[in-house]
C-alpha cells in the first residue's frame, strides 16, 4: 500500500453521526438505539449466553455472562477521522491469562482469534461487520493492551496500567491508517496499520465475563490531516507464552515457535507466520528437517526445550538464532536463522540456513527429504451457503520453478495430486502462492549437496489441499554415516505487483494442460451441471469426479451429471464450502435412469478420510425412471474436515443427476425423507466381498454379484470371450489392464504406533484369494502381474521357460512389524512354477500365522507368519487393486483371466476343492 493511499484514508467519506456526552447521561445517544454485534467465532458456541447492558443513574453498567465478547454498536458510521474517549471502571476482571491463538490451520474459523486471550472492556473501531472491524482490548488482570484485526489478528501487544476497580479515562485518536491510544493521558498506543486498514464503519463497546461501569461514551469527528506514515523500524525479539515462544515486531507477535507434543511428537513448529506487519498469519510449518522413513512424519525433534532451545544471539533490527535438531539414529542439523525486515517489499523474511549429518549405524535408505510443509490459514473462501464465515486468503495458483528455470503454474484444486507434485530445479529456486492482496507466500530454497541421479526434488499440493510440500523423493542410493547435506529455506511474502508479473510470465505446466477434461461445480445451493471448470482454468475449488456433464438431458435444462454404470459421480466437500456448525445436513435433487440393472443406486456420505462415519441411502432407480425427487438427511458432515458425497451406481445403465444441494439444517427444519428399501436378493454379502463371476459380456466392467460393489473396471480394450459356456476376459500384455476400486469395508486400516504409519494395514486377518488365469508365455520372459495393490500384495508369473512352457507363479502378502518404519518387512513369499496356456485356479488362503497356496484344488506350497504381528502391508496410495497390470502400469499381463474372488474368511481345504469343481459358472453362449 504506498504512502498517496494512506493519506487518502484521512478523508472523511461517510455520514457522522456524532455522539457526545450530555452533562448527567453516560451518552446522547440512548442504549435502545445500539446494535448487538454478531460473531463469526463458533468456538464460544453458536449463542453465547448475552451480557447485561443496564443504564442508570446516568451511567452504563456492563456484566458479561460468558467467555467472549459482548458488543454493542452505535448507529451510523464514523469519519475515519474521529476521536472517542471513554470513562469506565473496571468492578470486576475476568482473570484471563495471556493465551494467543493457538497454532493450526482453522480453515473454517478464522475468526477464532477474537476472543482470545480473555479480556474486561474493549473498544470496536470502524465496524463495517463481524469481519471487518477493529477492536482495542483492556485487561485489568493482566495490565495489558491489545489491538485486534479482524483481518490482521493481533497488531499489538502492549502494557498499560489499567487498574481493577480504577477510574480511567480512554482516549482513542484514528486518523485513517494511523491509531494512537492514551490512558489517563499516558500514551499506550501508537500504531500505523500499513497492510490492508478498516477506513470507516460504526464505533462500539464490547464487555467480556467482567463488570464494567461506563461514564462516559463521546465520538468526536476531526478536520481531516494529511498524514505520512513514518518508515516503519523493526525491533525483533522473544516473549515467553506458556509452552510457546512468541516472536514479536516491537509490539505485534509475527510468528510463535512451539515444541509439538503430539503427532511430530517433539519438532519444532512455527505457526501464525506473518509476513508482513499487520497482515494476517498465512501458515505454520515444522522445521526439523523430516526424513522418512520414521516417526511420525520423520520430523527430526528439536534439542532442549523453549526458551532456551533458541540461542538468540542479536535481537531489535534483526533477530539472529541458532538451534538444532536430532534424532539419534537418523541425522543431527545444525541450523542458524535470521529474521530481518526486508524495507524494499515491505515484508518479513525468516531465512534458515541447515547443516545436517546422517548418525545413523549403516546405510539409511530414505525415502522422503522434506525441507518444510507449510499448512496455510484459511486460503478457501467460505461457500455461498456458509453463515459463519471468515476473511479467505485468496490462494489460487501455486507458480513454481521447474528445472528448466521457467515459470509454471498449477491450480489449488483439492484432488489435484496427478499434476500437483512438480519437479523443480535443483540447486536455488523460488516459489509462491497467488494471489494474496496482503503479500503472497514466498519460499526461497537452496539446495548444497551433491543431487543422487536417481531422485528429485519436487513441489507438491497434499490431496487434502491445503499444504505444500518442499521435498526431495525417488528410489535413489542409501546415505552413509556421515553423510552432510546443508541447504537454505528462507520464508518470505512477495508484493502483488511483483507476483503479478511473474504469474503473467508463467505457463500452466505441461501435465496440468494435459489433463484439460472439463469438471463440473459444486455448487451447494444446487448444482445445475451447466458450469464446468479445467485444471488449466479453474472456475471453483471443489468440483464433481468421475461422472460426466450431459449436455443434452436436464430436468429444467439442458444440462445433468451422467453417470454410467457400473460407477460413481462424487464430490470431495472441505468444509469450507457449506457452513459446518450443525447437527445435520440435508442433501437432495433428482435422478433419472435407463437400463439400470444390479443394485440399482445409492447414495454414500462418509468422512474422506476413515471408513467411519459413514451413511448409506438406497435410492433404487432401476430400470427406466423418469426425474424422481430424492431427500435425505445425514449427521456425517460433524466429522470435520471433509465429506464424499458419492452416488454409486451399481450395475449397468445410466443414471443423471440434477439440481443436487447439500446445506446445513436448523435446529427445527426437519424435511420430507425418500428412503426406500434394498430388495432382499439385493444385500450386500458379508461372506464374499469381491466376487467377479464372467458370466455376462463385459464393456465398462465387470459387475460385483456380491452386492458390495468392488466391480472389476476395464482399461484398455480386454476382450470378454466363452469357451463351453464359461466366460473370461483376454489382456493383451500391452494395453489392456482392469482395476478394482476399493469401498469403506476394504480401505486399508491405521497403524500408527509405534512409528505413526496411517493407512498401511488390510483390514482382514482371515481371507482368501481366488483366480482362474491362463498365463501365456511371455515372448520376451518379462514378469507379468496378476494381482497388485501397490508394494503389496502381489501375485505375478515370472521366469518364463520356453523350452517346457512353464513359468514361476510368486505370491507376496507382507506382514507389518512392529518396528517398520516405512515398508513392511514380515515376508510372506510362496512360489511355485505351473504350466502356461493352461488354466489355473489360483486359491491362497490366509489364517492363524499360515497362508496356503492351492493350485486346481491342492495345497502346493504354504508361508508362516507372527499372527500376532500388526498386520497385512497394504498402503493407502491408490485405493484400488490392480488386475493385470502393476501399479504404475508396467508388468502387463499377457493371457486369460476368469473369475475373481475375494472370500471374508480362509477356505478350507474342500472349500477350495469345491470352489475348484464349482466356482466357474456355466452361461448359455452369448453371440
Amino acid at each position: 500500500m504506498t504512502e498517496k493511499t494512506l493519506r487518502l484514508m484521512a478523508v472523511p467519506v461517510c455520514v457522522l453521526l456524532t455522539a457526545i456526552a450530555a452533562e448527567g447521561a453516560w451518552s446522547t445517544v440512548p442504549l435502545e438505539t445500539w446494535t448487538r454485534a454478531q460473531s463469526m467465532d463458533t468456538s464460544i458456541g453458536l449463542h453465547p449466553t448475552p451480557a447485561e447492558w443496564l443504564e442508570q443513574d446516568g451511567r452504563l453498567t456492563i456484566r458479561g455472562k460468558a467467555n467472549c465478547w459482548d458488543t454493542r454498536l452505535l448507529p451510523g458510521d464514523q469519519s475515519p477521522d474521529t476521536r472517542v474517549t471513554v470513562d469506565f471502571t473496571i468492578n470486576s476482571s475476568a482473570k484471563q491469562p495471556r493465551r494467543l491463538p493457538p497454532i493450526s490451520t482453522y480453515r473454517w474459523g478464522y475468526h477464532y482469534a477474537e476472543n482470545v486471550s480473555g479480556w474486561d472492556v474493549g473498544l470496536v473501531l470502524r465496524y463495517r461487520g463481524p469481519l471487518n472491524h477493529y477492536r482495542l482490548s483492556l485487561s485489568g488482570h493482566r495490565k495489558e493492551l491489545a489491538l485486534w484485526d479482524s483481518l490482521g489478528e493481533f497488531l499489538q501487544f502492549a502494557k498499560c496500567p489499567v487498574t481493577v476497580g480504577a477510574a480511567h479515562r480512554l482516549d482513542v485518536v484514528s486518523r485513517g491508517a494511523h491509531i494512537v491510544a492514551t490512558l489517563d493521558g499516558e500514551k499506550v498506543l501508537d500504531y500505523w496499520d500499513r497492510n490492508l486498514p478498516h477506513t470507516e464503519g460504526q464505533m462500539g463497546l464490547s464487555v467480556w465475563r467482567s463488570d464494567v461501569t461506563i461514564d462516559r461514551y463521546a465520538v468526536t469527528p476531526l478536520s481531516p490531516v494529511p498524514l505520512t506514515p513514518p518508515k516503519h523500524q523493526p525491533d525483533f525479539h522473544f516473549e515467553q507464552d506458556g509452552e510457546h515462544a512468541i516472536l514479536f515486531d516491537g509490539f505485534e507477535p509475527i510468528a510463535r515457535f512451539h515444541k509439538a507434543t503430539r503427532g511430530n511428537v517433539g519438532a519444532l513448529t512455527i505457526g501464525n507466520i506473518k509476513l508482513k506487519p499487520g497482515n494476517r498469519p498465512s501458515y505454520y510449518t515444522w522445521y526439523g528437517p523430516a526424513i522418512t522413513p520414521g516417526p511420525g512424519h520423520g520430523v527430526l525433534p528439536l534439542v532442549g526445550e523453549l526458551p532456551d532451545a533458541l540461542r538468540v544471539s542479536r535481537t531489535g533490527e534483526q533477530l539472529h538464532m541458532a538451534f538444532d535438531t536430532n534424532r539419534p539414529d537418523t541425522a543431527k542439523a545444525e541450523h542458524q536463522c535470521v529474521v530481518r525486515f526486508d524495507e524494499v517489499r515491505g515484508v518479513y523474511r525468516y531465512e534458515y540456513k541447515t547443516h545436517l549429518t546422517f548418525t545413523s549405524e549403516g546405510p539409511f535408505k530414505i525415502n522422503a527429504f522434506e525441507l518444510i510443509d507449510p499448512l496455510t490459514q484459511n486460503n478457501r473462501p467460505p461457500g455461498p451457503e456458509v453463515t459463519y464465515r471468515w476473511n479467505a486468503a485468496e490462494h489460487r495458483w501455486h507458480l513454481y520453478q521447474a528445472p528448466d528455470l521457467k515459470w509454471y503454474r498449477y491450480p489449488l484444486i483439492d484432488h489435484l495430486a496427478p499434476c500437483a507434485n512438480r519437479e523443480t530445479r535443483w540447486g536455488k529456486f523460488t516459489n509462491l502462492l497467488y494471489p494474496d492482496s496482503g503479500a503472497c507466500p514466498t519460499f526461497e530454497l537452496g539446495l548444497d549437496w551433491e543431487r543422487d541421479p536417481k531422485r528429485r526434488f519436487e513441489l507438491g499440493l497434499c490431496h487434502w489441499g491445503y499444504d505444500f510440500h518442499h521435498r526431495e523423493t525417488g528410489n535413489g542410493d542409501p546415505v552413509l554415516p556421515g553423510h552432510e547435506r546443508r541447504f537454505s529455506v528462507t520464508m518470505t511474502g512477495m508484493p502483488m505487483s511483483e507476483a503479478r508479473k511473474i504469474f503473467a510470465a508463467s505457463t500452466v505446466s505441461p501435465e496440468v494442460a494435459e489433463h484439460a477434461e472439463a469438471f463440473a461445480v459444486f455448487n451447494p445451493a444446487g448444482s445445475t451441471f451447466a458450469e464446468t471448470s479445467t485444471r488449466p482454468d479453474p472456475k471453483s475449488m471443489t468440483v464433481w469426479r468421475d461422472a460426466k456433464v450431459d449436455a443434452g438431458v436436464g430436468r429444467r435444462d439442458s444440462h445433468s451429471l451422467r453417470i454410467d454404470g457400473p460407477g460413481k459421480g462424487w464430490v470431495q466437500i472441505y468444509q469450507h464450502a457449506i457452513e459446518a456448525n450443525a447437527e445435520r445436513w440435508w442433501v437432495r435433487g433428482w435422478c433419472r435412469s435407463r437400463g439400470v440393472t444390479g443394485r440399482g443406486l445409492q447414495l454414500r456420505t462418509a468422512y474422506s478420510y476413515s471408513d467411519k462415519p459413514e451413511q448409506i441411502f438406497y435410492m433404487d432407480a432401476r430400470g427406466d425412471t423418469e426425474w424422481t425427487r430424492f431427500s435425505f438427511i445425514t449427521d456425517v458432515f460433524k466429522k470435520r474436515d471433509c465429506t464424499n458425497v458419492v452416488f454409486e451406481l451399481d450395475g449397468a445403465g445410466c443414471v443423471w443427476l440434477d439440481d443436487v444441494a447439500v446445506s446445513a439444517l436448523a435446529p427445527d427444519q426437519t424435511p420430507d425423507q425418500t428412503p426406500r428399501p434394498v430388495p432382499t436378493d439385493l444385500v450386500t454379502r458379508n461372506d464374499v466381498l469381491i466376487d467377479l463371476p464372467m458370466d455376462a459380456e463385459a464393456t465398462r466392467g465387470v459387475y460385483d454379484v456380491s452386492h458390495n460393489g468392488h466391480h472389476l473396471m476395464l482399461e484398455g480394450s480386454p476382450q470378454w470371450l466363452q469357451e463351453n459356456g464359461r466366460g473370461f476376459l483376454r489382456f493383451d500384455g500391452e494395453e489392456d489392464g482392469a482395476t478394482i476400486p476399493l469401498k469403506p469395508r476394504l480401505l486399508p486400516l491405521d497403524y500408527k504406533a509405534p512409528v505413526g504409519q496411517i493407512k498401511t494395514l488390510f483390514p482382514l486377518e482371515s481371507f482368501s484369494y481366488e483366480f482362474w488365469a491362463r498365463p501365456q508365455l511371455s515372448p520376451t520372459g518379462a514378469t507379468m502381474s496378476l494381482l497388485n495393490f501397490r508394494w503389496n500384495a502381489r501375485l505375478e508369473f515370472r521366469r518364463f521357460n520356453a523350452t517346457d512352457g512353464t513359468c514361476l507363479l510368486y505370491y507376496q502378502n507382507d506382514r507389518r512389524l512392529p518396528e517398520d518404519r516405512w515398508h513392511g518387512t514380515g515376508e510372506v513369499r510362496i512360489e511355485k512354477r505351473v504350466p502356461c496356456n493352461t488354466w489355473l485356479h489360483i486359491v491362497t488362503t490366509h489364517k492363524d500365522g499360515k497362508v496356503v497356496l492351492y493350485i486346481d484344488g491342492e495345497p502346493t506350497g504354504e508361508a508362516e507368519y507372527d499372527p500376532e504381528t500388526p498386520g497385512f502391508e497394504f498402503f493407502m496410495v491408490g485405493t484400488k487393486y490392480h488386475i493385470g497390470w502393476a501399479y504404475g502400469g508396467g508388468r502387463r499381463y499377457r493371457g486369460d483371466i476368469g473369475p475373481i474372488r475375494l472370500h471374508a474368511a480362509a477356505l478350507s481345504p474342500s472349500g477350495v476343492a469345491d470352489a475348484f469343481r464349482n466356482g466357474w459358472p456355466v452361461v448359455e453362449e452369448q453371440k
